[in-house]
């Protein structure tokens, strides 16, 4: 990559990995690609100092107390001297919350970057919780998007989604479009012997699907056409990692319908694992309901994986139909997909060549050009 000049980037997040989820994750890939360029990278976070040794960037962590954890973050960023940083890039709706609060300063906002996940308009704007209520973060938070200097969406859609819902006339040239990267350093064809390892049969193919376990991400719709699937043929091995407030119900669900032997639940994986998983699968297959881009769409096709998903929001930019897996209008439009394995006809090598596009290493560029 062409040399860039190194500057001191600040990164807020209330989310960071361990403590996975989609913002976190971004901002996990973010601080290592930016400062493999050669930026001086902070982050400022909740959690535990020990579980970032031997990172390439600096990161500052406040323990996580539910109730107090603003504080315990703007305690932090008040030690730092922010107007010797060059960029600062708010990652999550958590770290905006702090700077509305406490740190409105228009020269601050000035070189500040503020990503946009997609929940911010039902969140923040639409049905804010009672802390956000008290706080009056509704009116801060949208001086807060007026006075920044761009905002990044992670999705063409979710750019938008967003024009029209925020309210007020913002200036449409502050809203960027950054793709959340991969990292294929992590995230490349690594299989291991799943039949083996799992007890599953061998002439059984493995559905696999990835995400927190909530009813949005669609798990009671595919349980449903899973049943109907191996009621057909039952050669189908359904292979669910995550974990979430909808388990416990979908796992009582599955005893119900007598379809132990066909589903395992493996819980929470750590991300650096789940490689091995995507490499050694048949199909990721996850039904969500709506989806500001789809990380984990780009992750297995990273892996040489396809994928069967909802055409919806921004599932479109990270799927190529008949390249990379397939889109489908209704949910019951995949039980064909499946049982006449229409996902052995792609090709693994265009499969990873189009994943190439959501590189980090790709993406990255558009967000070093914001600096």
């Amino acid at each position: 990559m062409e040399h860039i000049e190194a500057k001191k980037i600040l990164i807020v997040t209330q989310e960071f990995p361990p403590r996975v989820g989609g913002a976190g994750v971004v901002g996990y890939q973010n601080a290592r690609a930016l400062a493999s360029l050669g930026h001086e990278v902070t982050v400022v976070s909740l959690g535990n100092k020990a579980d970032y040794q031997g990172q390439p960037f600096k990161i500052i962590v406040a323990r996580r107390f539910s109730k107090v954890w603003i504080f315990a973050l703007y305690f932090i960023l008040k030690c730092i001297k922010l107007n010797s940083v060059d960029t600062i890039i708010l990652n999550d709706i958590g770290a905006s919350l702090v700077f509305a609060l406490f740190f409105n300063n228009k020269n601050i906002l000035a070189k500040t970057l503020i990503y946009l996940h997609g929940g911010e308009p039902s969140v923040v704007l639409q049905k804010p919780n009672f802390l956000y209520r008290v706080v009056g973060f509704r009116q801060k938070y949208l001086s807060l998007l007026h006075n920044s200097k761009a905002l990044i969406a992670v999705s063409n859609y979710m750019r938008d989604y967003l024009i029209r819902a925020i309210p007020g006339s913002i200036d449409l040239t502050k809203f960027q479009v950054v793709y959340a990267g991969v990292d294929s350093n992590i995230f490349n064809y690594s299989p291991m012997d799943l039949h083996q390892q799992l007890g599953i049969p061998q002439d059984h193919d493995i559905l696999l699907s990835v995400s927190r376990i909530v009813k949005e991400k669609g798990y009671d719709m595919q349980l449903k056409l899973f049943s109907q699937i191996v009621s057909v043929n039952p050669k189908f091995h359904w292979l669910i990692i995550g974990d979430g407030p909808y388990l416990a119900e979908l796992q009582k669900l599955v005893k119900d319908k007598n379809l132990n032997n066909n589903v395992t639940f493996l819980g929470k994986i750590r991300r650096e694992e789940l490689p091995k998983y995507y490499s050694s699968s048949n199909l990721l297959w996850l039904l969500s309901r709506a989806e500001s881009f789809g990380l984990v769409f780009t992750e297995a096709q990273m892996c040489g994986l396809p994928v069967l998903a909802l055409k919806i929001s921004g599932v479109v930019e990270a799927v190529v139909p008949g390249i990379t897996g397939f889109l489908v209008d209704d949910a019951s439009e995949s039980i064909t997909y499946i049982l006449n394995r229409e996902y052995y006809k792609l090709s693994p090598d265009k499969i990873f060549l189009y994943s190439r596009t959501f590189d980090v290493r790709n993406t990255i560029k558009g967000l070093a050009l914001l600096l």
